[in-house]
């Protein structure tokens, strides 16, 4: 597990979701992106899209993180889908294909609860 996933700035309450990395994505020049499996999975219109995103894209925000177990400190990411992948995930997707879905902010865990950052300036 790599950790948990909140979302940033959505409307609305939302509950914090699992994050298990499948496997390391290229998309472009990038090579820090990776397919991951939510859990519970986002029901259809719950923060974006129509269909029910269980499996999808991470992309750091900024350059210099890295989404690898385990995370040391909270990474804030885009979660993204690209549509037309199904059950196959490629290794590499192009930039143009990727649909940022929203912001979130993939926290570390300790065991099986998230573990928070605040107070560690």
């Amino acid at each position: 597990m790599l950790g948990w996933l909140d979302p940033f700035d959505v409307e609305g309450p939302n509950e914090r979701r699992r994050v298990e990395v499948l496997k390391t994505v290229a998309c472009g020049e990038r090579r820090d992106y990776v397919w991951a499996r939510l859990l519970p999975p986002l029901a259809p219109g719950a923060i974006a899209g129509e269909g029910i995103l269980e499996v999808v894209l991470l992309a750091p925000r900024h350059a210099g993180y890295v989404l690898k177990s385990p995370l040391s400190e909270a990474v804030h990411v885009y979660v993204c889908s690209v549509p037309g992948v199904e059950s196959e995930l490629p290794d590499d997707v192009a930039p143009e294909s990727v649909e940022v879905e929203f912001w979130g902010v993939v926290y570390p865990c300790g065991g099986n609860e998230p573990v928070s950052n605040e107070g560690t300036d």
